[in-house]
């Protein structure tokens, strides 16, 4: 018996008796009540309703893309149903994302895009030479042709660390190419910075021993 079917047959009761004379008001305040509670039960699944209903809407992403929610979801979109969208997480396992928060989320869409950027920072010691670290980095990106010439390839000093001045290297890929070149460069850049002897530094803290000639002890320092 559907729920429509139910809310008709009561109001045809309440009109008989209203008919009969039969004084309804207590009726009334009872299923208010019952309505009441069935509205605050279903809160949540008539939320994610509403976003499934603007998910199909408005599509924000398709099944097969790879999409990833700021509500901690990510995956590729196996089904959208009307209160849940499943989703096929990176590690194989199946999820099941309520449409409400989803909907109500930041949605970052990867297969509606074209090309990536990747970014990441490489350590080197304040003894090697600035100019000559970004040059041979810039050289490995240059020699895969996976890598764009437009946007360029980036690679400055983004800070002066405790052990490492550290670059950062920003370049564009096809999405397709992304993990690949992402994952390998890092990598090659690695070899070609240690052929040329110039290290990628572990942290470092620095310790002094002071002496304490008149108490006769040594006091050591970290700094």
């Amino acid at each position: 018996m559907s729920i429509l079917r139910v809310v008709f047959y009561a109001l045809l009761f309440l009109t008989v008796a209203s008919t009969m004379g039969i004084e309804t008001t207590s009726f009334i305040a009872a299923l208010s009540a019952f309505g009441l509670a069935a509205g605050l039960a279903l809160q949540g699944s008539l939320s994610n309703f509403a976003g499934g209903v603007l998910i199909l809407l408005f599509r924000p992403f398709e099944v097969g893309d790879y999409v990833s929610s700021s509500n901690g979801t990510s995956g590729t979109v196996e089904r959208i149903d009307i209160l849940y969208t499943t989703l096929i997480a990176g590690d194989g396992v199946r999820v099941f994302s309520p449409n409400g928060p989803l909907a109500n989320s930041v949605i970052q869409n990867f297969t509606k895009i074209t090309n990536r950027r990747f970014e990441y920072t490489v350590g080197i010691s304040y003894d090697a030479n600035i100019k000559e670290a970004r040059e041979i980095i810039m050289d490995v990106l240059h020699n895969d042709s996976r890598i764009l010439k437009t946007p360029s390839v980036e690679v400055f000093v983004k800070g002066l660390g405790d052990s490492s001045v550290n670059l950062t290297i920003r370049a564009w890929t096809k999405k397709e190419d992304f993990w690949p070149a992402n994952n390998e460069n890092q990598e090659a850049i690695k070899n070609a910075l240690d052929k040329h002897n110039i290290s990628i530094p572990y942290p470092q803290t620095e310790m002094r021993i002071i002496s304490d000639l008149k108490g006769g002890q040594d006091r050591i320092m970290k700094s």
